[in-house]
């Protein structure tokens, strides 16, 4: 990808963030809800944006070719931050559930969904090491 190219790319990203992150604000001012499909899609646009900073190119948006070879170095970055959003991911999930839990002053009824996504959390991990060790045993 061309300098000229990933700054067209990092533009149009930025207009469709502009345009998304509105329409959830004016969805929210207008009935008080928050759109659920404009946060899936906006946390698709900034996480193309990041990996664009990042690495130079988008998987997200199709961008990636599959000939490339990863240098070390971004192995390296790929390795070392998943393990790290894995865990970061934990607590944020745990925040949530807390303050959905405890927020309300209501201690008799549990979020089972989102406890249910807390326990996937802890239990993914564990999970996919040991799927992996089976890979090379």
């Amino acid at each position: 990808m061309t300098k000229k190219q990933k700054r067209l790319v990092k533009f149009i990203l930025w207009i469709c963030i502009l345009a998304v992150g509105g329409k959830i604000t004016f969805t929210y001012f207008n009935s008080h809800t928050i759109d659920s499909y404009g946060l899936f899609t906006i946390s698709i646009f900034i996480a193309s944006l990041l990996e664009l900073h990042t690495f130079g190119k988008t998987s997200y948006l199709g961008g990636n070719n599959v000939e490339e070879q990863k240098d070390e170095l971004e192995e390296h970055i790929v390795k070392v931050s998943s393990k790290i959003s894995y865990f970061a991911l934990m607590v944020v999930v745990l925040i949530i559930l807390a303050v959905s839990e405890y927020g309300k002053g209501e201690e008799d009824k549990t979020n089972v969904p989102l406890m249910l996504v807390f326990c996937a959390t802890i239990v993914t991990l564990p999970f996919v090491q040991f799927l992996v060790s089976k890979k090379y045993k």
